[in-house]
């Protein structure tokens, strides 16, 4: 692995070095003369230079005593194979993770997990992240991901889809929402941000929620939906409707979206709201998709400080919708191939640190877990 420092010291001896040839050969001319031609015969090597400089990459080799900080990782494999497996760079080794590693015990789940060392960033900063992952087709377990938490604007993952085909002919719902109504409290609804308490209420239209946040950073998702995971195909456009009423706060202090796009913003889109009565409104957004995603945070973020909101009559749906093909990830069948799992998150001042990990729900331990993953050519970067 090259840190940064190696790299500029690399460069600098190229530059210093190709300086002195060069000097050499014009040995009659004036030094301000050399120095002004080298840097004009040059600027293509001035500017790779330069570009070092301004991006430090972190390349992880699959030998554990580089760059690990924590590691979960015993076993490793040579040759690689599975479906899809060309797209993994060629002669990479991986590491299988299964029931013989070790692991830790958080809130009744087991997870095995692997830490890289922690990087120092700066505001404004963008740290990307990805490994190549295969699931073996009899794997139990519930997650297979990536992480990378600290200074970043909010937690990001990447999953990798391991979800069994579970009707081969599904009818599909018209709202994408399961529990929409709160009429089963909130099930398939969670908290995602600081200071913020859910009450389930009777509203006019029936059961909703109340969110409440106190004093907190004001970001994050204080209503998240978590039921049955998403597909949400590319070109296709998702509508989401709901009623709403501001008990505490300014104007509607919250935002409406999906984790997605977001440097356009696709996680604050723009509301149309209609009056009903006794300050109720409906709102209504919609976004097109441009990729096809899977199981994205979606719902009601970054809550102002200080502010109540009830909610009720959740609805999603897809504009375009396609009864030949699945609505939910449950229903596709993508174990046993080679997958790219991918972060890439804009970072605050402080420090990150990228993991990957698997786990499994409501055991005490790795031992009743069936089948295996790879992973192969973890790697980082930080972009400035």
């Amino acid at each position: 692995m090259f840190s940064f420092y190696s790299c500029l010291n690399i460069s600098f001896f190229i530059i210093v070095s190709s300086f002195l040839i060069y000097r050499l050969i014009n040995s009659r001319k004036k030094l301000n003369q050399t120095i002004w031609e080298f840097a004009q015969h040059n600027i293509l090597l001035v500017l790779i230079v330069l570009i070092i400089f301004w991006n430090q990459s972190y390349i992880i080799s699959f030998e554990l005593d580089k760059g690990w900080e924590e590691s979960s990782l015993l076993k490793t494999i040579y040759p690689l194979t599975g479906n899809n497996v060309e797209i993994v760079p060629a002669g990479e080794k991986g590491y299988v993770v299964d029931n013989s590693c070790s692991a830790k015990v958080t809130n009744g789940n087991v997870f095995s997990d692997t830490y890289f060392k922690t990087l120092k960033v700066k505001k404004g900063d963008i740290f990307q992240a990805s490994v190549y992952c295969y699931v073996s087709k009899d794997f139990n377990g519930d997650s297979v991901k990536i992480m990378v938490k600290g200074a970043v604007n909010r937690n990001s993952e990447s999953y990798y889809r391991i979800f069994d085909s579970k009707n081969d002919n599904p009818q599909l719902p018209q709202n994408l929402i399961y529990n929409g109504n709160f009429e089963q409290g909130t099930t398939n609804w969670s908290i995602g941000a600081d200071s913020t308490t859910h009450t389930i209420i009777e509203t006019p239209f029936g059961k909703g929620i109340r969110v409440s946040r106190g004093n907190g950073n004001g970001v994050d998702w204080s209503l998240m939906y978590n039921g049955r995971p998403i597909i949400y195909y590319a070109g296709h456009t998702y509508l989401i409707k709901f009623i709403l009423k501001v008990q505490k706060g300014k104007d509607i202090p919250f935002n409406i979206g999906w984790w997605v796009d977001i440097q356009n913003h696709g996680f604050a889109l723009p509301l149309k709201i209609r009056e009903l009565k006794d300050g109720w409104n409906e709102a209504i957004c919609s976004y097109k998709f441009k990729e096809t995603s899977y199981n994205l945070c979606t719902f009601l973020n970054s809550l102002q400080n200080n502010s109540v909101v009830d909610i009720a009559s959740v609805q999603m749906t897809d504009l375009d919708r396609n009864d030949t093909i699945p609505c939910f990830v449950d229903q596709l069948n993508v174990k046993g191939t080679w997958q790219k799992l991918i972060i890439d998150v804009p970072c605050d001042r402080g420090k990150v640190s990228f993991s990957i990990s698997i786990s499994k729900n409501g055991v005490p331990d790795l031992r009743t877990l069936r089948g295996h993953v790879i992973f192969a050519r973890p790697e980082y970067k930080l972009i400035r």
